[in-house]
Parts: structure tokens; sequence; C-alpha cells
């Protein structure tokens, strides 16, 4: 009997050290590589930056005059005048803008320019944020693949072991059974993990904008130390970093400058213009002088009602702004208190891992495999042990995960690409 477990003990070797990671390029210079392909690659960007462009040639269209309209009149039957027969008119007429009226109209088309180029900006943050969730699923999945892979490996120790055993009768038929479905299992996850890492990494090379090649591995992430983080100085920091509150900044200048406008239209038009006159000598040839005249003409806006509702939707609109404002910077307060909570839960889930569940864990598995040794346990008990162990290093993975996430997600309320940024001692 103890020879036979001598020889388990040898095929399962493989199953003690832990699961050795390679290194990789740092995370920050993979990331920064993945935004800089995104922004130069990703279609739904790259519309919002032609977009920008287009907005910001709206200001130079605008000019100071309209064309002006020039007029000729050719007369066949000739019009009799006390100075002579008139042959031809000619009339200039080139109307006036009101006051003020043109620098508004640029001023409401440069903000609307620099509304589009914030919104590619926050479209750029969006975007940054969107990469780094699937890079970090991406990480996950793979961190689970080579933990599944040393997994099986060592499972086929334990397969080979209950085989010799049963060979030799020292082992039941049930619990080699029971590891080869253990192992079948491990393949049904192998499959559906295969699956989740092809579907996360074609969700990323659409993000980037470009086809399917390989993607960059990170061997492992670092874990951020625990930070002091208060809402009223990650507020702060949002409110200056936060490209949309620029935008609501721009969209209310934006407003005003449209509601000046509308009051100019209360105001009359003005146009001016010069007629000419070809003026024929009379038949018996006196007259023959031309008239040259100067015309000023006014429109007076006698109907009010649509300027003055047009004035109303400006104060309204205002209103409107200013709510949206509000509402946002409502639920970023509210986002950033949550993910400050969020970020010390799994901080301590991870500490929890780290320092009770996982040690305990291998020493529970050492203390099975001397006991296994010496035969006071099953080989169903070393099992039961080893599958323990991969079990906690896999909810371990999905705290890693769920950990990294919160982080991207506080970084983007903050609007910020790193926490390293913040001005705060760890």
């Amino acid at each position: 009997m103890f020879t036979f477990r001598l020889a388990s003990l040898a095929l399962l070797g493989a199953m003690m050290p832990a699961v050795s990671l390679s290194q990789g390029q740092s995370v920050g210079v993979v990331l920064d590589s993945l935004y800089a392909v995104a922004h130069n690659h990703n279609p739904g960007h790259d519309a919002l930056h032609t977009r920008s462009a287009i907005l910001h040639l709206r200001p130079s269209q605008i000019v100071s005059f309209d064309d002006p309209e020039i007029e000729f009149m050719w007369q066949a039957l000739p019009l009799e005048t006390a100075s002579g027969p008139v042959r031809s008119q000619w009339h200039l007429r080139q109307r006036l803008p009101r006051f003020g009226a043109v620098a508004l109209e640029r001023g409401i088309a440069e903000e609307a320019a620099r509304v589009a180029a914030i919104s590619a900006d926050a479209n750029r943050l969006d975007l940054n944020l969107k990469i780094k969730r699937a890079f970090i699923e991406l990480y996950g999945f793979r961190q689970l693949q080579r933990l599944l892979e040393s997994y099986q490996g060592r499972l086929l120790g334990f397969v080979d072991a209950a085989r010799v055993q049963y060979a030799v009768a020292t082992g039941t038929q049930a619990a080699l059974l029971r590891i080869q479905l253990e192992k079948n299992a491990l393949e049904s996850t192998r499959l559906r993990l295969g699956a989740l890492l092809d579907a996360q990494q074609f969700a990323l090379t659409r993000l980037l904008g470009t086809g399917a090649g390989d993607l960059p591995h990170i061997a492992e992430w670092p874990m951020p130390p625990r930070m002091d983080l208060e809402t009223e100085d990650l507020l702060a920091v949002a409110l200056e970093r936060r490209p949309e509150f620029r935008i609501f900044d721009s969209e209310l200048r934006q407003s005003e400058l449209g509601a000046d406008l509308v009051r100019k239209e209360l105001w009359p038009s003005v146009a001016a213009g010069i007629s000419w006159l070809d003026i024929k000598p009379h038949r018996y040839g006196d007259g023959g002088a031309d008239a040259l005249g100067i015309r000023v003409s006014a429109s007076i806006p006698l109907s009010r009602s649509q300027t003055r509702a047009r004035m109303v939707e400006s104060v309204l609109a205002d209103k409107e702004i200013a709510a949206r404002k509000d509402a946002f910077l409502q639920a970023l307060t509210a986002a950033i208190a949550t993910r400050i909570t969020q970020l010390s839960r799994h901080h301590a889930t991870l500490e929890l891992y780290d320092e009770g569940l996982l040690p305990q864990a291998e020493v529970v598995l050492h203390t099975t495999l001397s006991s296994y040794a010496s035969g006071q346990a099953d080989f169903l008990d070393l099992l039961d042990a080893e599958r323990t162990r991969y079990r906690l290093n896999v909810e371990r993975i999905d705290a890693v995960t769920s950990l990294l996430q919160t982080i991207a997600e506080l970084e983007y309320s903050l609007g910020i690409t790193d926490l390293n940024e913040l001005p705060i001692h760890h």
C-alpha cells in the first residue's frame, strides 16, 4: 500500500508548483498603444473629429454682407418723361445686416464648433474606458485559461495515479470515475472559456477599428495599493477634467448668443440702393440728362409674436441646460462615491484571499498530501483539496477583474487615465 502511494505522489509532482507567468509589457505601455490605435482607426471616433473639422469651417462662411442685387430693365416702349424718353433702368440694392448680428452669428458658429471638438474629447474618454474594460476582461479570461491549463495538467497526474491504484486493486472504481468526471467538466469549461476569449478579442479589435490580429499580452497586472480617497476631493478633479462641463458651458454661451440674435430681429432691417435711368434726348434735341437716385428701404417687424416666442424658447433652453448640468453633476457625485466604496470592498476581498483563504488552502493541500502519504487520507480527499485551491484561485481572478474594472470606471468618472495622476498620498 505504502509503495503504491509513493508512486501516486510521484505522478502528482506537477501539482504543487504555483502558476508561473512570463513577464510581458507594462500595463501603461500596452494601454497607451491600444488607445493610439483606436484614436487613429475607430470609425466612430473619426466621424466625430470630421464633424468637428466641418463645424470649424462654419464661422468663416458667415459674411458681413449678403450678395448685392442688380436689376436691369430695358423698355421696348420708352417711358416719356419731361427730361426725355427712358430706354433702360439700372438698380443696385444691398441689404445691410442688423448692427452686431454678424458677430453674434459667428459667435454661435464658433460655440457649435467648440461643442463638437469637446464632444470628440468626451468620446475619446468613452472609447478609452471601453477599451480598458474590454482589455481587463481579456486579461481575466487569459488568467483563467492559464490557471485552467495548469489545473488540467495536475489533474492528469490524478488520473494516472488513480489508474495505477485501480490496476493493483488498491483504489476504487468510484474514485477513478470521479476524477474522469472532473477532467471532462474541466474540458467543458475550457471550451466555454475559449469561446468567451474569442468573443472578447473580437470585441476589442472592433473597438480598435482594426482587423483580427494578435493582441498584446500582460503577464501580471500590478495591483494598485489602497488610497485614501474622498468624494469631495475627487469631485473637484472631475469638475476640472470632465469635458462634459465644458460642453454645458459652451452650450449655455451658444444659447445666450442665440437669444441676443433673436432680440436683434425686433429691430427694422435696412437696405440701401442706387438707381440709374438712361434717358435719351427728345426728338427735338433737348433733354437727355440721365437720372441717378439713392434708395433706402426698411423692413419693419410688425408681427412680433414669433420673435417673442423664440425669446421665451431661449430662456427655457438655458434652464434645460442648467438642469442637465445639475443632473450630470448629481449622477457623477453618486458614481464617484459608489466607486470609492466598491474599491474598499474589492481591496478587502483580495486581502481575504491573499492573506487568508489561499494560504489556508495551500496548508490544507500540503496536510492532505502528508496524510495521503501516511495512509490517513484517501485519494478523493486529495482531489477535494486540489479542487478547493483551484476554485479559490478562480474566485481571486474574478475579484481582481472586478477591482480593475472599478478603477477604470473611477478614472473615467474623474476624466483621467490613471489614478496615479491624482495628487493624493497612498
